[in-house]
């Protein structure tokens, strides 16, 4: 082989590498740095509603009521900071019978192993010390992993979930645009993004177009058929049917 050609070929593995590396940090739901949990294989029309980056003083509560008011148990996803900052209306969610996870302190990208285990050892505390209720489930900023963080999350035995779903609601386009993204992408097993807050505690957080847009999305999946659980409970429906096939397929 010439030199010529051993560079290029060595390029290319580099280039191949640092494209897997991009794909496991960047993509939500890949698994290639560790498990991560998104749609589930379900028989049932059942699928999760998930909350990110609260609490939040209007948001969460505005949220809480319309929940409520559907008789829905949904996923919150908890920012450290925020809980330090709001510890009765963490309290509230679970008391509510929602589920709470943790999504680090102040929802900080990239960074290096230690202040992973940092950010997520301080929200399972502060959690835990504000609710009773040590998290079980664990969702990173933006979606983005590297194996040091997900080591940790599985040494604190949690497990990483990512999404199916996005209503990419951050920026707040009408309610009406939100509820369509969801309705559209909605399927059995799925997993939906919406946001209830913003990292860092602001002082003020519009949501309100997501909270408007929750009853629509709400009250047309019931049309549909679909049943709203937690995402522990979804873990827990693909769990028992996956025995189900394997007990059926041995029995043949």
């Amino acid at each position: 082989m010439t030199p010529g050609i051993a560079v290029t070929a060595v390029s290319i593995l580099l280039l191949m590498m640092l494209s897997a590396a991009a794909y496991a940090y960047f993509v939500p739901n890949s698994s290639m740095f560790g498990k991560v949990y998104a749609r589930q294989r379900v028989p049932d029309k059942v699928i999760a509603l998930t909350f990110d980056d609260g609490p939040d003083d209007q948001a969460t509560t505005e949220i809480m009521g319309v929940l409520d008011k559907y008789q829905v148990k949904a996923t919150f996803f908890l920012v450290g900071s925020n809980v330090e900052a709001h510890p009765l209306l963490a309290r509230d969610l679970v008391e509510a019978g929602h589920e709470i996870g943790n999504h680090t302190w102040d929802h900080k990208g990239i960074s290096t192993p230690a202040t992973y285990r940092h950010e997520i050892m301080a929200t399972q505390q502060t959690i835990e010390h504000a609710t009773g209720v040590r998290p079980a489930l664990f969702r990173p900023p933006y979606g983005q992993k590297t194996p040091w963080m997900l080591a940790e999350v599985k040494k604190q035995n949690m497990q990483a979930i990512g999404w199916s779903v996005s209503a990419n609601d951050p920026r707040q386009p009408p309610a009406e645009v939100l509820a369509g993204r969801v309705i559209r992408g909605a399927k059995p097993g799925a997993i939906i993004l919406l946001h209830d807050g913003a990292a860092g505690n602001p002082p003020s957080v519009d949501r309100s177009n997501t909270v408007a847009a929750l009853p629509l999305i709400i009250e047309r999946l019931q049309q549909e058929g679909y049943r709203f659980v937690t995402v522990s409970d979804l873990l827990q429906e693909s769990q028992r049917a996956e025995a189900e096939r394997r007990t059926a397929g041995h029995a043949l």
